[in-house]
């Protein structure tokens, strides 16, 4: 611990490396499968000695470039956020995004080792306990498993209601992270809800909180993508060398 900030450094328990053995590779299709680890994230609701832990893919910038002017507010908001969270005994809040109704890539969690524990049980015999139809643990379809209160029934999201309309588990990465923390959080528990929650928790519009993914590249990509943030530079795309080793210019 350094002026008050612990750090505290962990591996991935052995138990859940073993369950991600038993993943429900023939339901996931083919160009999602190298993505079944992103399921290790389950591993932050193991974490000790936690309230919440906020979850964050290596491309999420949870404080951009934009609100370096504005950190009092930036500060204000995620302690409405957290606020709010507290008193609606939320142990999951996420947001939809452009293929999913749960961006898996940004997550405030709630730790639990009894819901830790059932999520293991669960992905070690998923194998045989997912499928496009009827969800994580063959629950059913989402409009007949979705509890009433939840907020797909009001959400705009296209992905959302993409899923609600097809009324399937065929969204993106159902079968892996993005579908198991939904179903966990949002079916199983009935715990979770999409981000803003109702009652503006902060001074801050929902697109200020944070850059979501794909705003900027990938670290592991081949390619930068355009960035969607606004206040983050623009990444241009790799130019081939020229003889003498000087990159191609722009547009040439």
């Amino acid at each position: 611990a350094r002026n008050g900030v612990a750090v505290r450094i962990g591996g991935i328990d052995p138990n859940l490396k073993r369950a991600l053995a038993y993943a429900p590779l023939a339901a996931i299709p083919e160009r999602q499968r190298y993505h079944v680890r992103c399921l290790q994230k389950w591993a932050a609701l193991a974490i000790p000695d936690t309230e919440f832990a906020l979850y964050l893919d290596l491309d999420v910038l949870p404080y951009t470039p934009l609100m370096e002017s504005r950190s009092a507010l930036v500060g204000e908001d995620w302690v409405g956020l957290l606020n709010l969270a507290r008193e609606k005994g939320l142990s999951l809040v996420s947001e939809p995004d452009a293929s999913s109704p749960l961006n898996g890539g940004i997550m405030l969690i709630r730790p639990s080792l009894k819901v830790y524990a059932e999520g293991l049980e669960l992905l070690g015999r998923a194998n045989s306990s997912f499928n496009a139809t009827h969800g994580w643990d063959l629950r059913g379809r989402p409009r007949y498993v979705i509890p009433k209160k939840d907020d797909v029934w009001t959400s705009l999201a296209p992905s959302t209601k993409d899923m609600m309309h097809r009324n399937t588990w065929s969204f993106y990465a159902a079968g892996i992270d993005q579908g198991f923390f939904f179903y966990m959080g949002r079916v199983k528990h009935a715990s979770g809800a999409d981000v803003p929650l109702e009652g503006n928790p902060g001074p801050l519009p929902r697109s200020g909180r944070w850059c979501l993914p794909h705003c900027a590249s990938k670290p592991y990509a081949n390619l930068p993508r355009e960035p969607a943030c606004r206040g983050l530079p623009t990444l241009a795309k790799r130019e081939p060398l020229k003889k003498g080793g000087s990159p191609a210019k722009q547009g040439a």
